[in-house]
């Protein structure tokens, strides 16, 4: 995917201001205040879907000319159901992704969730929930360095028993249980997702074709 926290510090930046001076003078972080308003909306983000393509989007869509979308706004939406929208949308993207792998033959039992999104304890459980799987945090969530140097231990022969060693350097902090209800529900939603991206794929295509 794309962007999935790019998405959210979007928001920050372009609309959340408010959250911003806010968390400046009390010594807290924009993004939590924002997720902690998101917390505050209902699960389907009071019908508001949002698509998180805001720079195109890789797998599984592979379409450039993707765009973001808020989809359901009326004038009773809160800027809390905007933010969960977006904690949603990319968990909606990740299930995609989840869906192709299993096609593929993969087996998923659950996910690790690493880097910034995994600060959050709303986000996880939205992903639980989207997904219908437990997802795990590491003690170490740097993510990508931390792989890339497992690797390179593996490729210099430091790692003679790989398995073994991934176990002991690998270890697991805390667990987030999918909500069964909200699985149900999200899982209706995530059907609407994906037709609003089949019924827009044309549309950004032709914007796209006659935006300078």
């Amino acid at each position: 995917m794309v962007s999935s926290g790019g998405c959210l510090r979007w928001f920050r930046d372009q609309l959340g201001q408010a959250e911003v001076q806010a968390a400046s003078a009390q010594g807290e972080d924009a993004f939590d205040l924002l997720t902690r308003q998101a917390a505050q909306a209902g699960v389907g983000s009071e019908g508001v879907i949002f698509l998180p393509y805001m720079m195109g989007e890789r797998s599984p869509l592979w379409h450039t000319n993707a765009r973001g979308v808020f989809f359901g706004l009326s004038l009773a939406t809160h800027k809390a159901a905007l933010v969960r929208s977006i904690l949603e949308g990319a968990a909606f993207a990740l299930r995609h992704n989840l869906e192709v792998a299993l096609r593929a033959g993969a087996e998923v039992r659950e996910m690790r969730s690493v880097g910034g999104c995994s600060r959050s304890d709303l986000w996880n459980q939205i992903k639980a929930d989207v997904l219908g799987l437990p997802v795990l945090l590491p003690r170490t969530s740097v993510g990508s360095p931390f792989g890339d140097a497992i690797l390179a231990g593996m490729g210099a022969g430091v790692y003679p028993d790989v398995r073994k060693s991934l176990a002991e350097m690998v270890q697991l902090d805390r667990r987030f249980e999918p909500n069964q209800a909200n699985h149900e529900r999200y899982s209706e939603i995530y059907q609407v997702y994906r037709d609003i991206y089949e019924h827009l794929k044309g549309d950004f295509d032709h914007l796209a074709a006659i935006t300078p």
